[in-house]
């Protein structure tokens, strides 16, 4: 065992796990606990951050912990092998006989072993929640004008507009949604007597894509909007009318380049032409890469779920 290299992360009382533990960093694994008593606690996870933190809402006395991410072995008998290498020589707090119904390691792997004994025996203080119910929150706080949006009779062509450029331009959008890019419904941002926007999705610190109505001189709403890409050298000549030059702060000048459209539609005809659409990829990797966003707390999970299933449908 003592080939193995963990990863160890001291734990000071009062900060957070999340601001100890690496961004996006591995949560599958085995985990040893240390103790300010000297004793260890040996489990397994696939969320290090979740497990972590109950553990330390558990005890108090948690200073450190050490990771082994993705062992090749099973989680399971590595486990067992380390317990049995460290009862030798450490007191440990896993607890020695489980009284448990059946073995699995189908469930083990979720839900620590340490977690289903507690659970038993009215042990567990809080049950863990991870994300799951902020979340849940943030949907509900989000579902009224998600709700107003929705009933729009343009509503399929927004939505269509929105699922073409996460389509096009955002990798693994699964994973990154919400942490790295974010969708709004409604947005107060920006509005005049002239322009309502829809919808707003951001990645980073910058919108890419903005969807609402402007009104014309007779009072009557149009469709309107913008994709912001990364500047090119040539405008394709299709599209050179649509261009408009952007000047965003966090960006270098002249490094973006806004196209402007006049029906929701035409953010599609847009991203299908092979240099606009890798000028908006190019831009939006590059906020991608520059980490979470900033407008997570805005995010309409409800409106995520639309373009989501517009994409398994495709």
């Amino acid at each position: 065992m003592t080939s193995r290299r963990f990863r160890r992360w001291e734990l000071p009382h009062g900060v957070a796990t999340s601001a100890v533990l690496p961004i996006g960093g591995p949560m599958r694994g085995i985990y040893i606990l240390e103790f300010a008593d000297g004793q260890e606690y040996v489990g397994q996870t696939v969320n290090l951050a979740s497990r972590l933190g109950e553990h330390r809402r558990l005890w108090g006395d948690v200073v450190a912990v050490r990771f082994l991410t993705e062992p090749t072995e099973p989680l399971r008998d590595l486990e067992y092998a380390l317990i049995a290498e460290r009862r030798v020589s450490n007191e440990l707090r896993n607890i020695a006989g489980m009284a448990l119904p059946l073995p699995t390691q189908v469930l083990d792997e979720v839900v620590d072993q340490q977690v289903q004994e507690e659970w038993l025996q009215g042990r567990t203080i809080h049950p863990e929640l991870g994300d799951r119910g902020r979340i849940a929150l943030q949907r509900k706080r989000t579902r009224k004008k998600y709700d107003v949006l929705s009933a729009r009779a343009d509503f399929p062509d927004v939505l269509a507009a929105l699922t073409s450029y996460v389509a096009e331009c955002i990798p693994w959008p699964h994973q990154t949604e919400h942490r790295f890019w974010s969708v709004t419904s409604l947005p107060s941002t920006g509005r005049r007597a002239d322009w309502r926007r829809l919808t707003a999705l951001s990645i980073n610190s910058l919108e890419v894509l903005v969807l609402g109505e402007l009104r014309n001189t007779g009072g009557a709403w149009r469709p309107g909007g913008f994709v912001n890409i990364a500047a090119l050298d040539v405008i394709p000549q299709a599209f050179t009318e649509w261009a408009r030059p952007a000047d965003y702060s966090s960006l270098a000048p002249g490094s973006v380049t806004s196209m402007e459209v006049e029906s929701f539609e035409e953010v599609a005809a847009l991203l299908a032409d092979p240099a606009i659409a890798g000028a908006a990829r190019s831009l939006a990797m590059g906020q991608l890469r520059k980490g979470r966003g900033l407008f997570a707390q805005f995010h309409d999970f409800n409106l995520a779920d639309d373009i989501f299933a517009a994409l398994e449908s495709d």
